[in-house]
């Protein structure tokens, strides 16, 4: 069996190099993202948030801040879902630091931990794991779905008897990949799960992207071919200016650069005028107004 499968990991894969390849490509797949603050958020979580939370040794504690900021991270790295922040906004400043300090306390059982910290409203499984994590990252992994579907087949059930499982197999994982004088945590492993599913989506992706735009450029040729062949014998030429037919240019940005009409703004030429009105609305469906001359008629 493959231990790669379209660039995602396979969560029985033991060869410490692939694992530690997909850590390696953690925050380039972050930032592949393309979400503003996710990469600063990311940073506060991991580099940051620990200090702070150590600093406060042997009584440590989250502040409403802090979980605020947290709760920003999990959902830019996952899925937005705005109503948790405003359950998190709304939170006790003291109710924050009691039930974080308790949690705290009561590791490395982690059931307790995960306990104390849901009584706060907004606060899932999912979220107290990640408060968990940032204060003990060797004992308490993040609940990802992309780890949820990597070690358990499913990310739909966020409950804590399903994180007491996946914080188990995540545990062990990282024993069986630590050697001597290097050691990988749970947490590790997440990240590694996680880049791989992102890495894995980018492939995925490059296909679909690559045929629109193929589209794209198969659609503009064919308008251009049309044009020209129009126009290709016409002796007096007229560049279009984007001031007098925005509405072709907004069709077509591109055809400012070849689009060549002969004598199309002559009122001694009734026909090419008549045919390059046409041509405009052949290329440009919508109603537009480009401000054709107007010839008068004899009375």
């Amino acid at each position: 069996m493959g231990e790669l499968s379209a660039g995602r990991m396979d969560f029985q894969c033991s060869d410490v190099r692939i694992w530690k390849d997909a850590i390696s490509a953690y925050q380039t797949r972050l930032e592949s993202r393309g979400k503003p603050d996710l990469v600063r958020l990311d940073d506060f979580y991991r580099n940051h948030l620990p200090i702070l939370l150590h600093a406060r040794d042997p009584k440590a504690y989250m502040t409403k801040a802090e979980l605020k900021e947290l709760m920003q991270w999990k959902l830019s790295r996952g899925k937005w879902r705005p109503r948790l922040m405003d359950f998190v906004s709304k939170l006790d400043e003291v109710e924050v630091e009691t039930a974080s300090q308790k949690a705290f306390e009561f590791l490395p059982d982690i059931s307790k931990a995960i306990s104390e910290l849901t009584i706060l409203k907004g606060v899932g499984p999912a979220t107290a794991s990640a408060v968990l994590a940032a204060y003990a990252p060797d004992i308490a992994p993040f609940m990802s779905d992309e780890a949820m579907v990597a070690a358990l087949g499913n990310s739909k059930d966020y409950t804590l008897k399903q994180y007491l499982i996946l914080v188990e197999k995540l545990q062990n994982k990282a024993k069986e990949l630590s050697i001597e004088g290097d050691v990988l945590t749970p947490t590790d492993i997440e990240r590694a799960l996680w880049s791989s599913s992102v890495g894995s989506k980018l492939v995925a992706s490059q296909p679909d992207q690559n045929a629109k735009a193929n589209s794209k450029r198969k659609r503009k040729d064919s308008e251009k071919s049309t044009i020209d062949s129009m126009f290709c014998n016409e002796a007096h030429a007229t560049v279009v200016t984007r001031e007098r037919y925005t509405g072709l240019l907004a069709r077509s940005p591109d055809v400012l650069s070849w689009l060549v009409l002969s004598g199309a703004h002559n009122r001694k030429s009734p026909l090419l005028h008549a045919f390059f009105e046409k041509v405009v609305r052949l290329v440009s469906p919508v109603s537009i107004s480009p401000n054709f001359p107007k010839r008068e008629r004899k009375r």
